[in-house]
């Protein structure tokens, strides 16, 4: 894999870890972008497909980033809120990990691929719930059904959750 040299060491230990223990090969490229001015981050995640022996070019959104099926690599832009750094990291590596022929995108299988990563690596169940429920309803079904009583993790509406996620990072 290779790595930009801004990269910070716990990113890279961090997509190394997840990778391995989801039996995933390591994404070709894993560069970082440090801004300083800014408390949220984003990420971009490509992933390689072929359909029918060519090159197939689909484009998916999220907020600031988009997902694009081309090649392996992940691009992050992290702010300076490492709670939210790491979770777009686990958002990110969720993407490459859910990559199958076809489809890849922000889906019931994914968010529980997102909330498994979160229930692994991160002691924050809350933050995933209400950072990916800011974004995608089909992450609050999933999250309520699968994780929030096992996590002890009050339900709240998006107005609620965008409140908590500006507390923490301004």
């Amino acid at each position: 894999m290779k790595v930009s040299n801004n990269t910070p060491e716990w990113v890279t230990d961090l997509v190394t870890r997840v990778c391995n223990d989801n039996n995933r090969g390591l994404p070709g490229e894993l560069k970082c972008v440090i801004m300083k001015d800014r408390k949220c981050s984003s990420g971009t995640t490509h992933v390689s497909k072929l359909r029918s022996g060519k090159k197939s070019r689909q484009l998916y959104t999220w907020k600031n980033g988009k997902l694009k099926m081309d090649r392996g690599k992940i691009t992050l832009r992290l702010g300076s809120s490492k709670i939210d750094a790491e979770h777009v990291v686990l958002h990110e590596i969720a993407h490459w990990i859910d990559n199958r022929v076809g489809y890849c995108g922000h889906h019931s299988r994914f968010y529980k691929i997102v909330f498994r990563l979160h229930e692994t690596y991160s002691a924050d169940m809350k933050w995933a719930y209400c950072r990916e429920g800011r974004y995608k309803k089909t992450s609050i079904a999933v999250f309520e059904n699968r994780f929030a009583e096992k996590h002890n993790v009050e339900l709240m509406t998006p107005q609620e959750m965008r409140s908590y996620i500006s507390k923490e990072v301004g």
